[in-house]
């Protein structure tokens, strides 16, 4: 059972990991999997992806722990 109870913490944790950018809707929806899966591997390297779905430019932004809409891991300001 204590291992039914981690799982669904840490399915919470990545769900609630996910921002308004990553959100249905949002410039950088497609892309949800990559940033759980960023934050979860503790990535460091920015990473620059054009959302398939919007064509929007998105960053992996380390420092900020999330995939936003912007470059070079920066969130554009409009995003801040």
């Amino acid at each position: 059972m204590p291992r039914i109870g981690l799982v669904l913490a840490l399915i919470s944790a990545l769900a609630a990991a996910q921002t308004a950018h990553t959100m249905p809707g949002g410039p950088c929806a497609a892309l949800v999997e990559l940033e759980s899966g960023y934050i979860k591997d503790g990535q460091t390297q920015v990473f620059n992806i054009v959302d398939p779905g919007t064509s929007e430019q998105c960053t992996w932004s380390p420092g900020d722990k999330r995939i936003c809409k912007g470059v070079g891991g920066t969130c554009a300001k409009d995003e801040l």
